[in-house]
C-alpha cells in the first residue's frame, strides 16, 4: 500500500506523555476531546485544507503548504479543520533534538513554547521529502535513519536560520478575539500559572461560578482547572530544569509552587521521577 493511502487518526485513549519516537506519518485530523502531549519536537506539514490547534495559550491555524514546528510537551489539541485536510508529521525525541546545535533564538523560543510557521517550497517538493523520510524511518535501520534525520535537521535548520534572522517573520500569532469561555480560562491559566492563583480567580476572569466553570472546562479539556494549572506549572519547571542551572527550590517558586515539598510531590506524581533525577536523565547537571 503506498504511503499516500495510509492515514493515521488520533486515539483519544492514548496515554499522556506516551512517546511517538522518531517517526514520520501522514494523518487525517479529528476533533480532539483532550490535548495530546509528548516530549518530542513535532513538525507538521499541511498538504491541503487547514488545521487549527489550541496550543499553550494560542489558537494556531496552519494553512496548506505551511510547516509548523513546536515542542509537543505543551498540550496541543486540534479544535478545527477543513473537511478534506490531511497533513504529515515528523516527531523527534527532545533529547535527540537538543543534541544538535541550533541558533540560540530559535531553540530558546521553542523551549519557551513558541510555534514557528513557515511556507513550504512547493507541495510536490515537500511531499517527496516526507514520503522519503517515512520510507527511511520505517526500515528501522541505522543508515537510512541517519540520512533521514540529517535531512530533517537541515530542513529545520534552514527554517531556524530564517526566523533567527527575521524574528517576527514566522512566529505564530495569538488569536484571542475569537476564543470561547473555556479557551479564555485556559489562556488565563497559561498566562498566570506562576502566580498564586486559585480556581475562583480563573472562573472570575470569565464571569462564571467556579463549579460551573470547572464543569465546562473539564468537558472541553478532559481535566479539571486544578489539574490543568498544575500541569502548566510542572511543564514550566521541566523547561527550567533542562534549560537553566537554577536550584530546584528556585525553579519551584518560579513555577508557581509555594513550597519545595508541594513541588516535589506534584512533580513526582506527574513525571514519575524527582526533579533532580529528571534533570539528570537529560544529561543536565
Amino acid at each position: 500500500m503506498p504511503f499516500s493511502d495510509i492515514l493515521r487518526t488520533y486515539d483519544s485513549n492514548r496515554p499522556e506523555l506516551l512517546p511517538y519516537g522518531l517517526e514520520c506519518d501522514k494523518w487525517k485530523p479529528v476533533l480532539m476531546v483532550k490535548p495530546d502531549r509528548h516530549n518530542e519536537i513535532e513538525i507538521n506539514y499541511v498538504i491541503n485544507g487547514s488545521l487549527t490547534y489550541f496550543l499553550k495559550d494560542k489558537k494556531m491555524k496552519v494553512e496548506a503548504n505551511q510547516i509548523a514546528i513546536f515542542w509537543a510537551l505543551f498540550p496541543h489539541q486540534i479544535i478545527n479543520f477543513d473537511g478534506d485536510c490531511s497533513y504529515f508529521t515528523v516527531t523527534i525525541p527532545f533529547k535527540r533534538f537538543m543534541q544538535f546545535e541550533w541558533p540560540a533564538f530559535f531553540v530558546n523560543s521553542i523551549v519557551a513554547g513558541q510555534v514557528f510557521l513557515h511556507p513550504g517550497i512547493s507541495e510536490i517538493f515537500e511531499i517527496t521529502n516526507f514520503e522519503r523520510w517515512y520510507s527511511d524511518l520505517r526500515k528501522k535501520e541505522s543508515e537510512p535513519e541517519k540520512i533521514a534525520l540529517l535531512e530533517i535537521y537541515a530542513k529545520i535548520y534552514r527554517i531556524a536560520h530564517t526566523v533567527s534572522s527575521y524574528p517576527n517573520m514566522a512566529i505564530a500569532n495569538n488569536c484571542p478575539s475569537d476564543l470561547n469561555l473555556v479557551e479564555k480560562m485556559a489562556v488565563f491559566i497559561a498566562s498566570n500559572y506562576f502566580r498564586n492563583i486559585r480556581i475562583s480567580d480563573i472562573s472570575q476572569s470569565v464571569g462564571l461560578h467556579p463549579d460551573y466553570a470547572n464543569r465546562l472546562f473539564k468537558k472541553s479539556f478532559g481535566q479539571t482547572m486544578k489539574d490543568f494549572l498544575t500541569e502548566q506549572r510542572i511543564m514550566h519547571a521541566q523547561r527550567l530544569l533542562l534549560s537553566t542551572n537554577d536550584k530546584v527550590i528556585e525553579i519551584a517558586l518560579a513555577s508557581g509552587f509555594n513550597s519545595l515539598s508541594r513541588f516535589n510531590a506534584s512533580f513526582l506524581a506527574s513525571c514519575k521521577t524527582t526533579p533532580k533525577e529528571y534533570r539528570k536523565s537529560f544529561g543536565v547537571v
